[in-house]
């Protein structure tokens, strides 16, 4: 019981403090140059959120609007809507559309490993699979994803890594101009996503966190 207290109260600091530091970065405005992607534009997204939507629940909103910002922060990093192809849009959508899942699915904090395998199971075979998997495997690797089989494979991962970790982080760790991450944010607003991981956290064992989904 101590340890799940323990874990808890961290996770709530951690959550206050990125809400705070929030606050105040997002005072130091910035002109905003992203093309934040619609959701009408994000078919392949769509797709798997409604198959899970009963799954998802209440929090519904709030993980639809943190796969948009995502997805958004990841074209952005990439040049743009029109820095991929049709294929490799798709398989990020999916992936990002996945990336979080088995919270729901499976009710588990180390839920990288489910959320490959219900991916896995549920895409078409014209899907990368590869690349599926490195991109929810990875999305919490603090360092750079060097190890896929092409520059290009390494640049899709790093790119949703570096676009989860600025939206997961509320923009403490980010690499986006703070007006870029303004203009996400305005366009698909937490709807208590923060609060929802924060919930999980009290619920499914804190301590599986940096065992279970983060990566060196």
């Amino acid at each position: 019981m101590a340890a799940h207290s323990g874990a808890f109260v961290g996770v709530v600091a951690v959550v206050v403090f990125l809400v705070l530091r929030q606050v105040t970065t997002m005072a130091d405005n910035g002109p905003s140059t992203i093309e934040v992607v619609p959701l009408e534009k994000a078919v392949h997204l769509v797709q798997v959120l409604g198959r899970h939507r009963d799954a998802i629940g209440g929090d519904f909103r709030g993980y639809k609007n943190h796969c948009l910002r995502v997805l958004s922060l990841a074209l952005h990093h990439l040049g743009g809507p029109d820095g991929v192809s049709d294929s490799e849009r798709r398989d990020l959508e999916l992936a990002i559309g996945y990336h979080d899942i088995a919270l729901w699915t499976d009710d588990a904090l180390a839920y990288l490993e489910p959320s490959i395998e219900r991916a896995l199971g549920e895409v078409g075979d014209e899907v990368d699979d590869v690349l599926l998997r490195d991109v929810i495997y990875w999305h919490h690797k603090v360092t750079s994803f060097t190890e896929g089989p092409t520059p290009r494979h390494n640049d899709l991962v790093n790119a949703v890594r570096i676009a989860d970790w600025a939206d997961a982080t509320l923009g403490l760790v980010s690499s986006f101009n703070v007006g870029d991450l303004r203009a996400v944010q305005a366009a698909f607003p937490n709807s208590g996503f923060h609060m929802a991981l924060g919930r999980f956290s009290m619920q499914l064992q804190g301590w599986q966190v940096p065992w279970g989904i983060l990566k060196w």
